[in-house]
């Protein structure tokens, strides 16, 4: 896996930790009946072995990260996030090319912020409607994207 920020020399922050710990000494719920089951891993592995992302995201994706949108119908805290699916980031400033177009992604809507903090990024956002390119979104609907998942 890789670390794109770099270690810090100072370690994790105390709070992090933490969590990080609390995490790591809860019991976790493990889903019945999945493809990742010891006694059929292998073969679920099998399956997807040299198949296409569309396959893998099949089959795979959702049980390693849920639709965001679908756990909001039962999580409220969640309705400000928004997913895009396979979207090409057309709305952001390019910084690589070909432009991005994640699998799967997890962003802020735009009603997640407040009429004062949507005037203070009313710079940077340009006219979001137009087609303008920022570099806080990457679809006219997702500000602040914090999540994307690729099968390469």
């Amino acid at each position: 896996m890789r670390n794109y920020a770099g270690k810090d020399e100072r370690g994790p922050k105390e709070d992090g930790a933490r969590l990080l710990q609390t995490l790591l000494g809860s019991e976790q719920n493990i889903p019945e009946a999945s493809l990742f089951d010891d006694d059929i891993f292998s073969r679920t592995c099998d399956m997807i072995d040299g198949r296409n992302g569309a396959k893998v995201i099949q089959d795979i994706s959702r049980l390693l990260v849920p639709s965001v949108e679908a756990l909001a119908t039962r999580n409220a805290r969640l309705e400000c996030l928004i997913e895009s699916v396979n979207e090409g980031w057309n709305n952001a400033i390019p910084f690589t090319d070909p432009r991005p177009q994640p699998d799967y992604a997890v962003g802020f809507k735009r009603e997640a912020f407040t009429a004062e903090q949507l005037d203070k990024l009313s710079p940077f956002i340009s006219d979001f409607i137009a087609s303008g390119q920022s570099y806080f979104m990457t679809t006219y609907y997702m500000y602040f994207l914090f999540l994307t998942c690729e099968v390469t």
